[in-house]
């Protein structure tokens, strides 16, 4: 099992592109939430680090993973729609070297397939 004191990479929304990666306290929320990934709500971090936009659009590469059919919208918000705030990863559209690996389920439609 990870280790309880503190959790990476959870989904803070960016306020800005050039956001600093930082520490926080997770809220109370989020034990709930997420309690089946950790084997129950008194194994959930109550730390977390939130990895800034800004460090993500600096590294030399990013790899972006989505899979299923429940992050298909999101998935084209990020890649295809508006840069904003709103949708975080669509500050990815601006990066050097992004490589999103998505499976089909999260990109196609039944249309598509």
């Amino acid at each position: 099992m990870p280790p309880r004191k503190t959790a990476t990479a959870i989904g803070v929304p960016a306020r800005s592109a050039s956001r600093r990666s930082r520490r926080r306290r997770r809220p109370p929320s989020d034990h709930q939430t997420s309690a089946r990934y950790w084997g129950g709500a008194e194994n959930v971090p109550t730390r977390a680090l939130t990895v800034g936009m800004r460090e993500l659009l600096a590294s030399r590469e990013t790899l972006l993973l989505a899979s299923g059919a429940t992050k298909r919208a999101i998935v084209r918000r990020a890649l295809l729609g508006a840069v904003t705030p709103e949708v975080p990863a669509s500050f990815l559209q601006g990066a050097e070297r992004v490589t999103a690996v998505v499976d089909r389920a999260a990109w196609c439609s039944k249309d598509d397939a």
